[in-house]
């Protein structure tokens, strides 16, 4: 960390210490970039790094450039900003109005709930909401309409917690403000460019804070272990496996497993609560009428989720391969809550959808990468490695009384992306050539629609581009009308110098239309093979068409030498 970023750190927790060791483990728990040296939290480091979701999915954890050369600001000086003090001047005010007096507005008590309070309650009403949230409730509430005006009000913005905290030379000022006029000063548009660098890092840093307020729940009344784990269905991240000799120091992809905490479900369930941090859930809360609340994973009680249930029927869940990123409950009567937390841009499974009532639940935490301890036995020094907790779920697993059938739908059981698909796609579940999701691990299913709702698309087709440098790596739908990437293109990968492309034409206006897809596919086997080897890689595959008019049958052949393991269905 650098210098000026750790002095940031320490002026967002004054007039507390930094928890460093809690800082340590989280910061241990996390991948580094591939293609880069910094640790890979799911962001940009506000804009300053590029991620790369052209070439690779969201979920490969790829960083194109970890340097924006644009972000001048980037660059500055983000303590010691020079303007500050012409800025404080600017915004002197000799005889400021601190607040304004209880407003003349006509209120309207029968439709406006607010009209009932004296102006000093909407006043600190309005201190503890967004200024986006204040010009929401302005719309519907007449009485906040003069908020806007409040010295007191604009105040606020700057208190710890509040969207200008970072400018923390104001805690030490004593001279009148003019507070509204402060908080235009200091808006990103108008801020200098060392004031935008501190804004960038003070957004980091709230975005790290409630990982480290979090700890992991050790409710004795948990049950960590269990005799057995038949029937029981489980959704994972990409957890790396641990060697006789521990987890590596680092890794550049996926999660470790720390620990799994089981327990049963309350009969008398009332509401569960999902604490959610930015890209991750970490923690689960069960919470009944009668019992102590059941805490599962990394509580976080200032950003929880609250949703109201009273028996659970499975779960939705969005997750990428450092763990899981968002959550859907599906309810008892079958109906869905909305999602919690923010599963875009991640692969989606509902292999836990439709368990019946769940009597059990178990989730995975990740842990950090073993951190040196120096000991000493009889005079002798020892350095040992300890297992440090990291910070989210990583794993979440659920069983009910019904038996899990033998058979689950390929629909059901994968990971698919961008979305689960609907019921009535055809998935080639019998002919499906890859490895059984259940026992794949992680391994995400992409898929496109290129025909488009109910085939709308099929009439604008004019070829297919395939490319791979052997691998099919991109397998590229062409128009006649512009399309979202998302509908034409299967595969994401850099086209190169090396790339072969190869593209067949397609006369989807006049009415040629795709009638199969035959793929072959070549095995391999050996200690060294990759197991997606071991299932099958594609070899060729061949598409028939007929054109309408003319009635003719003609067949395009695409070869390939290799495959990468992305299933094509």
């Amino acid at each position: 960390m650098h210098d000026l970023c750790w002095q940031l750190l320490q002026k967002f927790y004054e007039p507390d210490d930094v928890p460093i060791e809690r800082l340590h483990d989280v910061c241990r728990s996390l991948p580094l970039a591939i293609l880069g040296s910094c640790a890979f939290w799911g962001h940009d480091y506000g804009e300053l790094i590029t991620l790369d979701t052209k070439d690779h999915y969201p979920w490969e954890d790829r960083v194109e450039n970890e340097f924006n050369s644009s972000l001048t600001h980037a660059k500055k000086d983000p303590y010691d900003v020079a303007e500050i003090p012409e800025l404080l001047t600017l915004s002197y005010n000799s005889s400021p109005s601190l607040g304004i007096t209880q407003p003349h507005v006509v209120r309207e008590t029968k439709s406006d709930c607010f009209a009932i309070f004296p102006w000093e309650i909407i006043e600190e009403i309005s201190a503890n909401l967004l200024v986006s949230d204040i010009l929401a409730l302005i719309r519907s509430s007449r009485t906040f309409g003069p908020i806007l005006s409040s010295q007191t009000f604009w105040a606020s913005r700057f208190e710890t917690g509040k969207d200008r905290a970072f400018l923390f030379e104001k805690r030490n000022c004593k001279e009148a403000r003019d507070w509204i006029k402060l908080y235009q000063l200091t808006k990103r548009s108008a801020s200098p460019p060392g004031l935008k660098n501190r804004r960038r890092i003070w957004d980091l840093i709230q975005c790290l804070a409630p990982y480290l307020a979090s700890s992991l729940d050790k409710n004795p009344k948990l049950s960590l272990t269990s005799s057995t784990r038949n029937g029981i269905c489980e959704v994972a991240g990409d957890i790396l496996v641990e060697f006789d000799s521990g987890y590596p120091d680092t890794f550049n992809q996926g999660c470790l497993l720390f620990d799994k905490q089981r327990t049963t479900i309350p009969s008398n369930l009332l509401r569960v609560g999902f604490s959610v941090a930015e890209d991750s859930i970490t923690g689960i809360r069960l919470i009944s009428g009668v019992q102590e609340d059941i805490c599962l994973g990394y509580i976080i009680k200032c950003k929880e989720v609250v949703i109201e249930t009273t028996s659970l029927g499975g779960f939705m869940l969005a997750v990428d391969s450092r763990g899981i990123r968002a959550v859907r409950v599906i309810h008892g009567d079958g109906n869905e809550s909305d999602w919690v937390g923010n599963p875009a841009g991640t692969p989606i499974t509902g292999r836990l959808m439709k368990l019946g009532d769940i009597n059990t639940l178990e989730v995975g935490v990740d842990v950090s990468t073993k951190r040196p301890l120096l000991t000493m036995t009889k005079g002798t020094k020892y350095l040992r490695r300890i297992r440090q907790q990291g910070y989210k779920i990583i794993s979440i697993a659920a069983a009910s009384p019904h038996s899990i059938p033998l058979k689950i739908p390929l629909q059901r059981k994968a990971f698919w992306y961008p979305s689960i698909p609907s019921p009535g796609l055809c998935l080639n579940d019998q002919s499906f050539t890859g490895q059984d999701p259940l026992t794949a691990g992680y391994q995400p299913l992409a898929w496109i629609n290129f025909g488009g709702p109910k085939g709308a698309y099929l009439k604008h087709i004019t070829g297919v581009c395939v490319t791979g440098p052997g691998n099919i790596c991109t397998i590229e739908f062409e128009y006649d009308i512009d399309l979202p990437v998302e509908i034409c293109k299967l595969g994401r990968r850099k086209v190169t110098d090396f790339s072969i492309m190869n593209r067949f034409k397609i006369d989807g206006p006049g009415g040629e239309y795709i009638t199969s897809i035959d793929a072959s596919i070549i095995r391999f086997e050996g200690k060294n093979v990759y197991p997606f080897y071991r299932w099958g890689k594609l070899f060729s595959f061949k598409v028939s068409m007929v054109p309408v008019i003319h009635q003719t049958r003609r067949k395009v052949n695409l070869l390939a030498a290799n495959w990468i393991p992305i299933d094509v269905i």
